[in-house]
């Protein structure tokens, strides 16, 4: 059996591996479980090598999340971990001896898709970088104290808003800051709590638009170097 890497020089980053490999051209890479079409390989600096060893093990991929649990009669977010898939790690020996010379998640490429591939996985990161930036904490102008919420909060805070609008006998309610780095509850004014929804309406859609906006960058990108250059 013949086992075809395709690597990439001068890093020799692991790009795809087609297993029982038939033939190959300047083009195509053709093999008994997937192909390679439309790649010119001399031009993006691709090899076929038939390595020494090579070893491919499998890896749980990971989501975090927060969930909302009740202790003691009382709403806490549980920070949790959820498998939602398996990926492939391989490991390649390309000479007697020689130290593996990369790991890498596999997967087949099809019509010079190497660079879409890459900007799907870069358009993952601004979505996750995006939710983080807006769950992270922020000075509110209107009073200089510090807020951090979350989705719960976030939409706990909607809800505050409009009971206090229908209820203007309330003249305050508790709501949490972070002044020092951890949670003080202290007591809101209607104007606080509206003067906080307005600015993380303001927070979120510009967070948006920014991802949207660097999003827009990466489609038009034409290298992987200037995707990497493209950050949050």
């Amino acid at each position: 059996m013949t086992i075809g890497i395709v690597f990439k020089k001068p890093e020799n980053e692991i790009i795809a591996i087609i297993l029982d490999v038939i033939d190959y051209t300047e083009t195509d890479i053709i093999g008994k479980s997937s192909q390679i079409k439309g790649i010119n390989l001399e031009q993006m600096s691709f090899v076929i090598v038939d390595p020494i060893s090579i070893d491919i093990t499998y890896e749980n991929v990971n989501r975090e999340y927060n969930d909302v649990e009740i202790v003691d009669d009382i709403p806490v977010i549980v920070p949790k971990i959820e498998v939602i898939g398996q990926k492939e790690i391989i490991k390649v020996i390309l000479e007697e001896n020689g130290i593996a010379i990369g790991i890498g998640d596999v997967f087949s490429l099809e019509n010079n898709a190497v660079l879409d591939w890459y900007k799907s996985q870069k358009d993952i990161l601004l979505k996750q970088q995006c939710a983080i930036f807006i769950m992270s904490p922020f000075t509110l102008p209107f009073n200089d104290h510090v807020y951090k919420l979350d989705l719960i909060d976030q939409s706990n805070l909607n809800g505050t808003k409009t009971w206090m609008r229908d209820h203007p006998e309330e003249t305050e309610i508790d709501w949490e800051i972070y002044d020092s780095g951890y949670s003080v509850v202290i007591k809101h004014t209607p104007e606080e709590i509206t003067a906080l929804t307005d600015f993380l309406y303001m927070r979120v859609k510009d967070s948006i638009i920014k991802r949207k906006t660097l999003w827009e960058q990466v489609k038009v990108a034409e290298s992987k170097e200037a995707i990497d250059n493209i950050n949050w």
